[in-house]
């Protein structure tokens, strides 16, 4: 394993201090899921360069990430998503610690297209519109989205599903909504989710996403719209 100077990676948790805080993790139930939108944009040739390179190969990239404004929170959640609870990534004298694990070779190598398009969805997932914390339940077709029978009896309210690619020439970002929340029923943190809306003036999500439609329509077991790299989103009985 590969340790730099401005980037570390750590083995343990307990082997490093003053974290960047993104929440307690039940399962796969990420307890703060507040990433604005739009952190989404920024240096996108750096965070371009560290799918391609890896982590410990693009320390330099990872700094120039992290110096932006905004830059430091985007990487915490991309390193987040990407590795394993108990690693955890330093970039800038932060610890930023892995918790769902989509995708932990990023620590040695470049991500695949599978691996970049499972990062996206989660990123997407895991933005909130109004900029509050809502706690969510990470669900797809990889090893690291299981559940638990507990967790799914927990978040029974489907939000909706997102898939995409953000590390390609051009950011692509899509997402459906449920009928549940397309019929406005305001339950639970329903509301407070907004990623899935299309604005009539924009044709757009308020979150800048492409919409797909309804996900009942548009996806089969866990893919949508053809995209078998899919997260969908369950919250909390009210």
């Amino acid at each position: 394993m590969k340790t730099l100077s401005t980037i570390a990676v750590c083995a343990l948790l307990g082997a490093c201090a003053d974290g960047v805080e993104l929440g307690s993790t039940e399962s796969h139930v990420e307890s703060a899921n507040r990433l604005a939108v739009n952190r989404l944009a920024v240096n996108r040739l750096a965070v371009n360069r560290l799918a391609v390179n890896g982590m410990a190969d693009a320390s330099a990239d990872a700094e120039a990430l992290a110096a932006e404004d905004g830059g430091l929170e985007l990487l915490a959640y991309m390193v987040s998503c990407a590795l394993p609870e108990r690693a955890a990534l330093v970039v800038a004298g932060q610890v930023l610690p892995g918790s769902i694990g989509l995708a932990p070779q990023w620590i040695e190598e470049g991500l695949d297209v599978p691996a970049r398009r499972w990062l996206t969805a989660c990123l997407l997932a895991r933005v909130n519109y109004f900029g509050v914390e809502v706690r969510l339940s990470l669900r797809g077709d990889h090893a690291a989205l299981a559940t638990s029978a507990e967790e799914r009896a927990a978040y029974p309210l489907y939000e909706g599903a997102f898939w995409g690619d953000l590390f390609g020439e051009s950011a692509q970002k899509t997402s459906c909504t449920s009928q549940l929340k397309a019929s406005g029923a305001a339950i639970g943190t329903l509301p407070l989710r907004e990623c899935t809306v299309t604005d009539a003036a924009t044709g757009r999500t308020r979150c800048d996403y492409t919409p797909a439609g309804i996900c009942e329509e548009v996806c089969e077991g866990a893919a949508c719209a053809g995209g078998t790299e899919t997260i969908h989103v369950f919250l909390e009985t009210p």
